[in-house]
């Protein structure tokens, strides 16, 4: 069966944006491939067609989580007057729908003891991301 062009990116991106929800809601290891795969709706013997180790798919998933929280903050603050930025900020995270959805919410508190737990190279990834979401909330507060 033949695929249209950019199906497999497709899929990969759709397998990375499922578990980085399932990954917040369960934990690093409280997930299996093939739980990861189900949630992107595939079978477990795909798994490995887009990714070389569940390391891999970890570390995209972390990535893409923190990609989603940034888009957040950034978002509803375009446009916005500096001094208005960072009260929008912070009653954008500590609402109580962004609180209460572990799948969708802040991936510092869903995941940061995993990120402890986790391989060196996660950790180096993770602390690369960290330091763009500093960037960011530095950029929203007022003065910059």
């Amino acid at each position: 069966m033949r695929y249209v062009k950019g199906h497999g990116l497709h899929t990969r991106n759709r397998i990375v944006e499922e578990a980085s929800y399932g990954l917040r809601q369960a934990g690093a290891n409280g997930i299996s491939v093939s739980d990861l795969m189900k949630l992107a709706g595939l079978t477990h013997g795909g798994f490995y067609a887009h990714f070389e180790s569940r390391e891999a798919l970890i570390i995209e998933a972390f990535a893409a989580a923190m990609d989603r929280t940034i888009a957040q903050w950034r978002n509803p603050t375009n446009g916005m007057p500096a001094e208005e930025r960072f009260s929008v900020l912070v009653a954008i995270y500590l609402r109580s729908g962004h609180r209460d959805d572990c799948a969708r919410g802040c991936v510092l508190p869903a995941l940061g003891t995993d990120i402890a737990r986790s391989s060196p190279k996660a950790r180096r990834a993770f602390a690369s991301k960290l330091d763009e979401m500093i960037d960011v909330i530095a950029g929203l507060l007022p003065g910059k």
